[in-house]
């Protein structure tokens, strides 16, 4: 749990099981139009649906009192999709700058400079000695 004063406002894992096992049918369906919405970048609803699910029965995200459930859970997969949408981001902004030193790095370095980078070492070593 964050902070022990919050916890009054919060459900407890448990009663978030409850509720989510009390689900109406149209609960359900709201759930599952929710989680396919949301769930554009990868295809994959129902396995968000499932993260948003298993996350507030284990804890890790927990259910404001004043929010009803089936909100709660459209939330969480909002918020699921967020963290992934950033985490993407990060990744490819990496993947570019890999890309980028991976080129400098792959080029040859001229007869020229290789030459200076020896005599370079050379000269340090003997310093050195």
């Amino acid at each position: 749990m964050k902070d022990d004063k919050d916890v009054g406002k919060f459900y407890t894992p448990e009663d978030a099981t409850e509720a989510i096992r009390n689900l109406s049918a149209e609960q359900k369906r709201r759930l599952e139009a929710a989680a396919r919405r949301r769930a554009w970048f990868t295809g994959d609803h129902k396995g968000l649906l499932h993260e948003a699910i298993a996350s507030t029965a284990e804890g890790r995200r927990r259910w404001n009192r004043s929010v009803d459930i089936v909100r709660h859970l459209d939330k969480a997969m909002q918020s699921i999709t967020s963290n992934a949408a950033k985490r993407r981001k990060v990744a490819a902004d990496n993947r570019e700058e890999l890309s980028a030193r991976d080129g400098w790095r792959g080029e040859e370095p001229s007869t020229e400079a290789a030459l200076e980078a020896r005599e370079f070492r050379e000269e340090q070593h003997a310093n050195a000695a």
